[in-house]
């Protein structure tokens, strides 16, 4: 039956304690401190309900891991989906497709931690984090009960490899039908926005599923909480009222972070080529390419580590005239995909970085300011009345127990009196 709550102020006092636990218990759900967390739902009917994780921030940093990994595979392919080298359009067929098949890994290399790619036929592909492998078979974060057999799952870099090598327009032919008044040689500034647009948009879907996740967690778990909080209070109008505000919150927050998603996405989608870590990484996948090259050109050496000079003068030679013998569009091209890949390099970071702050900021921490200010403004003493204002079942009840309790005492009262106690 629950404390009798007859004044107004007991009842405003009991509703700001209820308010008061929901808080910090949600701010303990965000924090990561889920001792005090209700794990169980206590429920008076016989049908149980599925288990929630109540621990919101382990399950949200656990979202944050698959959308940077999203983020990686729509970077691990070309910035435009075209083939990942522009001078691979020279190849012929057989050699792009053996290329393809060196890129992809063998699925009994599968190990903890990898992200891959499972296709479901409601939600589509999806990727997840594998924790346990036994053979090819493997199981997610996100299906915890269930194996994969090699036949549902593959890796997510392979994804974007195998769209990357099946494209037919290569980088050199948009280079050419995009162009601006740029000299040759000369990387067009409209082609690399035109190629960082292409790719941003690639990044919307992974930020925009990221903030549904944090939605959902956050209603799932601010439900468990007002639910198990109210349980013994039999009281189904407070309990209604605190999900009800809950969700008419989280709908509005996550309203304006859609809102802040697309600005910025839309500031994303101009690259700032002026960036001094954009030059940085520049400058080393310049360094790593070269160095690569001299150690696939220069001679080995005989048994005594000894080296023709002849050979090593040719080997430079080779590489030196090498990029100079491509074809003019073929070197603006490699130009290019060395830009965009560096520049990707460098926004992605950024991107996944801002993304799950910017929800925690806009989501999380908006969430428990807008509730504490919307519950503690229903403290009115027409609403806090409404709420806790008992049925009518439920007061007879209460007045019958009480009368009870009046006849045994009157009872009690007569049986010591007559002196046979």
């Amino acid at each position: 039956m629950g404390t009798p709550l007859e004044s107004l102020g007991a009842q405003r006092q009991q509703f700001c304690k209820w308010v008061n636990q929901y808080l910090r218990q949600m701010e303990a759900a965000m924090s990561g401190e889920y001792e005090p967390l209700p794990l169980r739902r206590v429920s008076s009917n016989s049908v149980s309900k599925p288990a929630v994780d109540t621990r919101l921030r382990a399950v949200l940093r656990q979202r944050d891991l698959i959308f940077r990994a999203e983020v990686e595979t729509t970077k691990a392919g070309d910035a435009i989906g075209l083939e990942t080298r522009a001078a691979s359009s020279n190849q012929s067929v057989g050699a792009r497709k053996k290329n393809k098949l060196k890129m992809l890994r063998g699925q009994m290399d599968v190990v903890v931690g990898d992200s891959v790619a499972v296709h479901d036929a409601h939600e589509g592909t999806r990727i997840y984090r594998v924790v346990e492998t036994h053979g090819t078979d493997v199981k997610c974060a996100e299906m915890p009960e269930e194996w994969l057999g090699a036949s549902r799952w593959q890796f997510a870099s392979d994804i974007a490899a195998t769209k990357a090598g099946d494209a037919s327009l290569t980088l050199k032919q948009f280079i050419r039908a995009n162009r601006g008044d740029e000299l040759a040689i000369f990387p067009s500034y409209r082609v690399f926005c035109s190629c960082v647009q292409q790719s941003v948009r690639a990044w919307e879907g992974p930020a925009v599923r990221l903030l549904e996740s944090y939605h959902a967690q956050t209603q799932v778990v601010s439900q468990r909480v007002a639910s198990v909080l109210l349980a013994y209070a039999s009281n189904p109008r407070v309990e209604r009222f605190f999900i009800q505000t809950a969700d008419r919150v989280l709908k509005a927050l996550e309203a304006a972070a859609r809102r802040e998603l697309e600005l910025l996405l839309q500031h994303e989608a101009r690259p700032y080529t002026q960036d001094r870590h954009l030059y940085e990484e520049l400058d080393r996948r310049r360094q790593r390419a070269l160095r690569t090259r001299l150690e696939a050109a220069l001679p080995s050496g005989d048994e005594r580590g000894l080296v023709s000079l002849a050979d090593v003068t040719r080997a430079l030679g080779d590489i030196v005239g090498g990029s100079f013998a491509l074809p003019s569009d073929d070197r603006e091209a490699l130009e290019m995909e060395v830009a965009l890949r560096a520049y990707l390099d460098v926004a992605s970071r950024r991107f996944v970085d801002v993304v799950p702050m910017k929800l925690n900021g806009l989501l999380l921490a908006s969430f428990l300011h807008e509730m504490e200010r919307e519950l503690l403004g229903a403290t009115t003493d027409e609403k806090v009345a409404q709420l806790l204002r008992e049925s009518d079942a439920k007061a007879t009840k209460r007045q019958q127990l009480v009368d009870q309790v009046l006849t045994l005492e009157d009872a009690r009262s007569v049986i010591e009196d007559s002196g046979c106690w």
